[in-house]
């Protein structure tokens, strides 16, 4: 490294996620759907109904996750359950909300869903999750921010990275509450985001998974995680911002004199016409010899495909 102050890393997609840890116990489960479980090798089955019912950390107002909303239905023995993955991801799919704050809200609408199953509140079985939800910031640049820093954070390196900048571009709707954790995760990393005008956009809805990871006290473990992740909505992202923002960025590679070295990384994008921007983002890169890693994540893959 010719100089400390003459290194960068430039992280794109990978947005901040709100993570809602939630830690109900498989005793609370059995109580609540009548001992109705069905466990086969890595998946769970609940029958329709089974709503998580959380007391987000510092908040009065209760929290009910619907996963039916993300997971797939199937009829066994003449009953209908929800099917998750131990280990899986599932995204919000279908007509029902995955969360939300009113239980008549989530009754009316599995009723709408399937009105021979659920008729009232009694048909309902909602599990009282008694530890309290914590919401923590997620991501997968995120990760790979703390990491990095994590190698570099040594008196042995100190000289050679105490210059090292780091910058991530995303865009958010500012204006959201939970905006106050971003700025606090990236102020605590030195990770530069840009400015809020340019980074936000009205009504953009923020990534959040509901992350259930159930507790069997009886057998004193943790059953593997399972991840709720809502839709969100990058296509009100205006065309012309987001094509601004690659453009001046492709400038910054050809023309910025600031910075020797710099390492480009590309991370979990989830907006097609993202893509096709990174593409031609990468030739730019390639010119200009700046080293570039992409991360094949499950949700790049995804929006190769869409």
């Amino acid at each position: 490294m010719a100089s400390s102050s003459q290194s960068r890393f430039i992280f794109l997609g990978g947005i901040p996620v709100f993570d809602y840890i939630i830690t109900p116990s498989l005793k609370e489960i059995f109580r609540a759907v009548a001992n109705d479980l069905i466990m086969i090798d890595d998946k769970i089955l609940l029958p329709l109904g089974t709503i998580f019912v959380c007391q987000i950390e510092d908040e009065k107002q209760l929290l009910y996750v619907n996963p039916m909303a993300a997971c797939e239905v199937q009829k066994v023995n003449e009953k209908y359950y929800y099917t998750m993955a131990l280990g899986g991801k599932h995204t919000e799919h279908t007509g029902l909300s995955l969360c939300l704050f009113d239980p008549a809200a989530i009754l009316a609408e599995l009723n709408q869903a399937y009105p021979e199953i659920i008729r009232d509140e009694n048909d309902l079985k909602l599990v009282q999750v008694e530890k309290p939800t914590q919401i923590q910031l997620g991501g997968n640049n995120r990760n790979l921010i703390e990491a990095i820093h994590s190698l570099y954070d040594s008196p042995e390196l100190e000289s050679d990275s105490s210059g090292i900048k780091y910058e991530h571009l995303f865009f958010f709707d500012v204006k959201t509450p939970k905006f106050k954790l971003i700025k606090k995760f990236y102020h605590d990393f030195k990770v530069t985001i840009g400015n809020m005008v340019d980074m936000h956009v009205d009504d953009l809805l923020p990534r959040e998974s509901y992350v259930i990871t159930i507790e069997d006290e009886a057998a004193d473990r943790r059953l593997d995680r399972i991840v709720l992740s809502n839709c969100t909505n990058e296509e009100v992202i205006p065309a012309e911002k987001l094509a601004q923002r690659y453009f001046d960025l492709e400038y910054k590679l050809r023309k910025d004199k600031d910075f020797i070295k710099t390492n480009l990384i590309i991370n979990s994008l989830t907006n097609p016409e993202e893509l096709r921007l990174v593409c031609r983002l990468l030739n730019t890169a390639y010119a200009s010899s700046v080293t570039t890693f992409l991360c094949p994540t499950k949700t790049l893959f995804k929006c190769f495909d869409a």
